[in-house]
């Protein structure tokens, strides 16, 4: 999975998926099971305590448990975010101020944040995509570049330490990108070095 040995840095950091009801299943539970291979903990978080229903397209939903609710998240608690598609559950999120305000302080700490295709319109309502460059799906385009993004064009970008992708189609490299990027930012922190710059500072 993670390229050049580095899957020991990932090994027992604090993942945030933020999740709510419509999220696409099978791109979250992908990523999820990806990242606890490596030995990440993922926690889900959503508006409410409960379960979620999220949306299959090669498999049938099942509930989702939520672990904890955006009141009850310390941003400080978590290593990176990871934020999923399925555009019903995206809708939410871009209108739930307490996740505008979780993702905005996990930015404003420098950490890694990864959303795959609508996940983005979270990042948008956030204002922290402002002179970043991103993949997303197609329908957001103008209303990122509007917002002062950069388009990429391809399936996956990597800018500093935030991660995007097109959508279920880009999955698998998505993944990759986001389990790399987070193990060079980890490493990174280990050794002693300079932090990567917050994604609302200048673009490397």
């Amino acid at each position: 999975m993670v390229q050049g040995g580095n899957e020991s840095f990932l090994r027992g950091i604090n993942f945030a998926a933020l999740v709510m009801d419509g999220v696409d299943q099978d791109t979250l539970q992908h990523a999820c099971r990806a990242l606890e291979e490596v030995g990440a903990i993922v926690r889900i978080i959503s508006e409410r305590n409960g379960a979620l229903k999220g949306e299959g397209q090669q498999s049938e939903a099942e509930p989702i448990e939520v672990q904890l609710s955006f009141e009850e998240a310390d941003p400080q608690e978590f290593s990176a975010v990871l934020i999923p598609d399925g555009a019903p559950h995206a809708e939410q999120l871009r209108h739930h101020a307490p996740a505008r305000q979780f993702i905005t302080d996990i930015a404003g700490e420098g950490k890694p944040i990864a959303a795959l295709g609508t996940g983005i319109s979270l990042l948008l309502d956030a204002g922290l995509l402002q002179g970043r460059t991103v993949a997303g799906p197609a329908a957001l385009k103008d209303e990122a570049t509007g917002a002062g993004a950069r388009w990429s064009g391809q399936p996956t970008n990597t800018d500093g330490v935030l991660i995007t992708g097109s959508g279920p189609e880009a999955l698998e490299e998505f993944v990759q990108a986001m389990l790399t990027a987070t193990a060079a930012h980890v490493h990174q922190n280990v050794q002693g070095t300079e932090d990567e710059k917050s994604i609302l500072g200048p673009s490397s």
